[in-house]
């Protein structure tokens, strides 16, 4: 069973220089605690940072120019390995991210 408190994020890299080939590639990431920021009511959010290798890496067979497909190819990979996604997908320069956890 997975512990309470790991954190891990899924990364979905869909920039060509990032890439090996003209696929794009999803990988999750342990997470580490980076410090903490403070929501409008005034909740304390942890900043999470990956650290590590991979625990997971698969090239999808979607192009990295047809994001939205490389999207739900990343979903089905991740899934099919065990994985369920507990976030939206977020973008930032390399592709998109979403925080996921393993399924018991």
């Amino acid at each position: 069973m997975q512990d309470e408190y790991q954190h891990y994020t899924a990364w979905l890299t869909t920039t060509p220089a990032l890439l090996e080939g003209v696929y794009a590639d999803v990988t999750v990431l342990l997470d580490d605690a980076a410090g903490f920021t403070v929501d409008a009511d005034g909740n304390e959010i942890a900043a999470w940072t990956s650290i590590g290798d991979p625990v997971f890496y698969q090239v999808t067979d979607v192009r990295w120019d047809d994001p939205e497909n490389a999207v739900k190819a990343a979903e089905n990979a991740l899934d099919a390995a065990g994985w369920r996604i507990t976030s939206s997908w977020e973008p930032v320069d390399s592709g998109h991210i979403a925080v996921v956890e393993r399924r018991d």
